[in-house]
């Protein structure tokens, strides 16, 4: 499995950036602040842009207030790096359960059905 973590409450978090930010930012401002914390070692994948052509997959590794420190770049939902791009101030980041964790989950079952042939 990956070092990721869900975050079942705050499954239908979506707020904006509050400022511009380049390809290698790594800490980002958001408008309203999620109510969870990151676990030690663990990071929540999170969406900047979902409905844009240039979405980017971050995971969040810590939470201060309203300013979020990410990883950029995270894997898309074909399993390949997202790009890591310039969002504006304004762009939507959203916190949802990833399509990686299903990719988990099939691995997992999949390693199981090896050994029933």
């Amino acid at each position: 499995m990956t070092n990721t973590t869900l975050a079942p409450l705050e499954n239908a978090y979506k707020t904006v950036l509050t400022a511009s930010i380049d390809d290698v930012t790594t800490t980002i401002v958001v408008d309203v602040a999620p109510s969870i914390t990151v676990p030690a070692g663990k990071k929540i994948p999170a969406v900047l842009d979902p409905k844009n052509n240039f979405r980017e997959v971050v995971f969040i590794t810590g939470i201060a207030g309203s300013t979020l420190t990410v990883e950029r770049g995270g894997p898309d939902y074909d399993g390949g790096p997202s790009t890591a791009n310039a969002h504006s101030a304004g762009s939507t980041i959203v916190i949802t359960n990833p399509f990686n964790i299903f990719k988990d989950y099939a691995d997992a079952i999949g390693s199981k059905f090896r050994y029933l042939y």
